[in-house]
């Protein structure tokens, strides 16, 4: 903390991170980004250069993945003259990662004081794929590490048919739908399908859910501006870095959620999928009438929390609807999802 610093990515974990060290009263020199131009709130964006007087600078890479490219990252910087080069995930200040809605440093006690839950979540995954990937994820918490192995591709989020079977009358319901992503992915692997519902809390991302819209001249497309939780109250939403959206008390816009009981009401509803940065649960529990109701595919992310891993599926196994469940990894811990499937929408032989 004492040194320069200078971060690498400006794009949501450089964001989040800026944002813990503006907390300490640290501020770094700069942001090195191979695609950005401009500043981050207030901090330059330069193209990774060498700097005379800052060869001696703590240089954090952002990102969100450690492989290969971290590796080539690495050796460019050292190629310049910088030594002093650590990724995020190797950085060990508990304090200065509390409560964080991403798991960067994981908290090793909580996995410990919870082993029975995540024993009882193992045993209802239906599929070995599933269970080593639990395996993986309480072992690599245990091991003070982020390694899970991915085991499907970051195309396929959200939409394992490997696990489950396409639907023609599918009413996707898309929580979270930020620039439209799996939107487009399903639309490429879904010819046919009834309606497919973008729900997304920040306004500054619904220009691309419109171009994307636009761009399919598809009217079962709709685009609902709403933030979800279990109740109808008074948040904040903080943008970082255009990247991704948080609802935060350190936001900037205020925005009233809704349950989707609420914004749905009474409307079909054959696959749920939620990724909302945390608010997981409370998305949930503001849609169960429309669960139980309906029995949808509920596709979930469940890595924000060490916790969430089991109480996702804790919440869902509890309405008792008869679901299987199973897991995969797009990328390592922090691209996890937990499907719950109704036993007729399987692909058949499944392992």
């Amino acid at each position: 903390m004492n040194k320069n610093i200078i971060l690498y990515g400006a794009g949501f974990c450089g964001a989040m991170f800026l944002e813990l060290l503006q907390a300490e009263g640290e501020r770094p020199q700069c942001f090195f980004d191979q695609k950005k131009a401009g500043s981050l709130e207030g901090i330059p964006i330069r193209k990774p250069c060498k700097i005379a007087e800052m060869t001696d600078a703590s240089i954090v890479v952002c990102m969100l993945e450690k492989g290969s490219l971290y590796e080539e990252i690495r050796n460019n910087l050292k190629n310049l003259g910088y030594e002093d080069i650590v990724h995020i995930y190797d950085l060990k200040d508990k304090k200065l990662f509390e409560d964080q809605k991403v798991i960067i440093l994981p908290k090793k006690e909580i996995v410990e004081g919870k082993m029975e839950h995540f024993k009882t979540m193992c045993e209802r995954l239906k599929d070995k794929t599933s269970k080593k990937l639990l395996d993986q994820v309480v072992d690599s918490i245990l091991d003070q590490k982020i390694a899970v192995e991915k085991n499907a591709p970051i195309q396929e989020q959200y939409l394992a048919y490997d696990i489950f079977t396409h639907n023609e009358e599918e009413v996707f319901v898309d929580c979270g739908a930020f620039k439209g992503e799996v939107l487009e992915a399903f639309i490429e692997k879904n010819k046919k399908f009834k309606r497919y519902i973008c729900i997304e809390a920040d306004e500054k991302y619904l220009p691309f859910l419109e171009q994307k819209k636009k761009q399919y001249d598809c009217v079962q497309i709709e685009i609902k501006k709403a933030a979800l939780s279990d109740q109808v109250e008074e948040k904040f939403i903080k943008n970082y870095a255009m990247e991704d959206s948080i609802l935060s008390e350190k936001g900037d816009r205020r925005v009233d959620t809704v349950p989707l009981d609420q914004l749905m009401q009474d409307e079909e509803i054959t696959f749920l999928k939620i990724d909302v940065e945390g608010m997981e649960k409370k998305v949930l529990e503001g849609a169960k009438n429309e669960i139980i109701k309906n029995r949808p595919i509920i596709a979930v992310a469940t890595y924000h929390y060490e916790t969430e891993f089991y109480e996702l599926f804790e919440w869902i196994e509890n309405l008792d609807l008869q679901y299987d469940f199973f897991l995969r990894s797009y990328m390592n811990i922090q691209e996890i999802v937990l499907y719950a499937v109704p036993k007729e929408r399987w692909v058949k032989n499944i392992q």
